[in-house]
């Protein structure tokens, strides 16, 4: 409560003349609303410009006489600090060059999801080869509404220490679903403060375009080449093509990256996949763990724990088909089978005639639940991929399909239909790969597989067409028995009755 004597205004204009604070960072200081807000430039100025105390006890004693104060903040530095430590050993002092504070200060969340060892690896080699590919870099991580691309970059950047040091020299990380499609001179500005923090130009950065940003950001990544810009959740198409600009090394998270269109040449793109079975086995375990009175009750006889680890081996085989190995999907059922003590397949059913707006987002999130997430992906589709969407939800999920079986069923022009049949590239194949590009689908090997997520919000949406879907799909089997795909075309579902 002390500190509430402190002249912010008065104790910066004393260091501003004494060299320790920048030119003009005084009035930029006045200039703000509240003192909350003026106390909290005024620190945040300090920590940058300085490495120990010494700078603000010479303006308590020598000019202010507030020594109360001083000795105040002696006693709270002795009472946190270990002993024969130096102050600028803190690390609460963002000047200090180390790997926490490296990452502290690009905003990397620390967030606690399940190791994924085998795609953090893959991701850290492909960040290894960029860097050392002469000037900047788009990269960007595609993946279905929640996949887990935020966690797994995040936790690249935090488990893999080589990254920083020896191929990076820090990490500016910034989410733009923050921001609305207006807001791009505000994304440009918080980006170049995220970059160098330049306090002292705060308010001359309002008056700047896009465009004169975009140079500021260039001209101070001259002096930094190897810092990483990780963008997390790139949802516009306009901040896409104005970080075109950007002569950076940029990593970007999202769902819908085929707005690239004829600047898809800049970019690499890589899928990130949902959770492996084992890494879906670990997420179970973590979640059901502590439920009370299992391991009491498993203890009392063999036969209860046979039957019980039988029933967790069950439990863990269905959590991975109703869920097909979506993290955020997978947390929210067995969240609730917790609190319901109810059995997951009775949760997706209700989520499944619900909807999705039922799942949450996760916390800090643009959206309040997946449906909201989807709904938004689903804008951003052309408008040639909206009228397929429903047969997204009347195929199996969770299954690879060929080409064949996808260019029998989905209703676009074909102009040689004997042709399509037997020699790929079929007509479907652009469509398919448009729908890849945007994550409502994945491909492997020729072959393309509907996630959960999406099968549940196509269904949904397209119930007004479910007839008209349901009698395409009956007239596509004689030209898939006809193709020789008699063995797919037993898996496809009644819509009327697949949720």
């Amino acid at each position: 409560m002390l500190l509430l004597d402190l002249d912010v205004i008065d104790a910066a204009n004393y260091l501003e003349l004494k060299g320790v604070f920048p030119d003009g960072i005084t009035e930029l200081i006045k200039i703000k609303p509240t003192r909350l807000e003026r106390f909290s430039l005024f620190l945040h100025q300090y920590k940058r410009s300085c490495t120990s105390l010494d700078p603000l006890n010479g303006y308590l004693v020598d000019y202010s006489g507030q020594e109360h104060i001083k000795y105040a903040l002696d006693d709270v530095y002795e009472s946190t600090s270990e002993p024969q430590v130096n102050f600028t050993d803190q690390s609460r002092f963002a000047a200090i060059s180390s790997y926490t504070d490296s990452l502290r200060t690009g905003y990397v969340p620390n967030l606690r999801g399940i190791p994924r060892l085998g795609e953090s690896k893959k991701l850290a080699d492909r960040l290894c080869e960029a860097s050392m590919q002469g000037e900047g870099g788009f990269m960007a991580l595609n993946g279905t509404v929640g996949v887990g691309k935020t966690d797994l970059v995040a936790q690249t950047l935090r488990r893999h220490r080589n990254l920083l040091g020896l191929y990076y020299e820090g990490i500016a990380w910034i989410r733009c679903s923050r921001y609305e499609r207006m807001e791009l001179q505000a994304f440009a500005i918080d980006l170049y403060l995220t970059i160098c923090d330049d306090a002292a130009n705060n308010g001359k950065l309002f008056t700047r375009n896009t465009n004169q940003l975009s140079e500021l950001i260039n001209d101070a990544l001259l002096d930094r080449p190897q810092l990483l810009i990780v963008v997390d959740d790139l949802i516009h198409e306009e901040f896409y093509h104005w970080l075109l600009q950007i002569n950076g090394r940029i990593l970007a998270t999202g769902r819908n990256f085929d707005f690239h269109g004829s600047h898809r040449h800049h970019s690499e793109i890589h899928q990130a996949p949902p959770l492996t079975f084992q890494e879906l086995v670990q997420l179970h375990d973590q979640m059901t763990i502590c439920r009370p009175n299992v391991h009491a009750e498993c203890t009392k006889s063999l036969d209860l724990a046979k039957n019980c680890q039988e029933n967790i081996c069950k439990q863990r085989v269905g959590l991975y088909e109703i869920t097909g190995g979506n993290p955020a999907f997978a947390c929210f059922i067995l969240a609730h089978a917790q609190e319901k003590t109810i059995s997951l397949t009775e949760i997706y059913e209700r989520i499944a005639a619900k909807g999705l707006h039922v799942v949450p987002a996760r916390i800090n999130y643009k959206y309040d639940s997946m449906r909201d997430a989807m709904c938004f992906s689903y804008q951003c589709l052309p408008e040639s991929l909206w009228r397929l969407v429903g047969y997204l939800g009347a195929l199996p999920s969770e299954e690879w399909i060929s080409a064949l079986v996808w260019d029998c069923i989905l209703p676009i022009d074909k102009p040689d239909r004997k042709h399509s049949r037997n020699e790929p590239p079929y007509p479907v194949t652009p469509y398919l790969q448009r729908f890849v590009q945007n994550s409502w689908l994945r491909e492997e090997e020729g072959k393309y597989l509907i996630p959960k997520v999406v099968s549940l919000f196509s269904y949904h949406i397209a119930k007004s067409e479910l007839e008209e879907i349901h009698y395409t799909i009956n007239a596509a089997k004689e030209e898939l028995i006809a193709a020789g795909e008699v063995e797919f075309v037993g898996k496809l579902p009644d819509i009327f009755n697949q949720h």
